[in-house]
């Protein structure tokens, strides 16, 4: 009887042995703190109608929260942060769609912020919490200015975006 218990034990350590070696990553994300995580799109399903539009050009930043942060995010975006977001994208002056990260996949956009994207995005996520969906109303000194870069964004162009922050790392 007693070898019946030690060979159970030993069976059980092993097995628990076995867990921790070859599957350290669930272990270790039961401890990851949820800003690292990369979740699932709440802005994909939103309505892409009846999208919002400006009469009079801006004159500077406006930050609106449309989808507050999930419950357990504490970490907030900073400058240097590489982050994941999707994104739909519309004129100001029309409310004409002319970019949305899910026509290229459910993969999102990555940036580190502060470089690589316009100004108002850089400026404007600054703050955000894994899963809030901002919307960015971004003046066009803040975006292209004078400059088109496509036949879809005309030069000094106001731009809205709504943002959801996906991953911060």
């Amino acid at each position: 009887m007693k070898n019946k218990v030690f060979v159970a034990s030993l069976l059980a350590l092993t097995g628990l042995a076995v867990l921790f070696v070859f599957s350290p990553k669930v272990i270790i994300n039961q401890r990851t703190d949820i800003s690292e995580k990369t979740m699932e799109s709440r802005l994909k399903n939103k309505s892409k109608t009846g999208l919002e539009t400006l009469t009079s050009p801006l004159s500077s930043l406006v930050t609106e929260t449309i989808e507050t942060p999930l419950e357990n995010s504490t970490r907030e975006v900073k400058i240097g942060d590489l982050i994941t977001v999707n994104y739909v994208g519309w004129l100001a002056s029309t409310g004409v769609i002319f970019d949305q990260s899910f026509s290229r996949g459910d993969s999102g956009f990555q940036f580190t912020v502060g470089s690589g994207v316009i100004t108002g995005w850089s400026e404007g996520v600054v703050g955000m919490k894994l899963g809030e969906i901002r919307r960015l109303k971004i003046p066009a000194q803040k975006a292209y200015a004078d400059y088109s870069p496509s036949d879809a964004i005309p030069a000094n162009s106001d731009l809205i975006f709504d943002v959801e922050l996906t991953s911060i790392k």
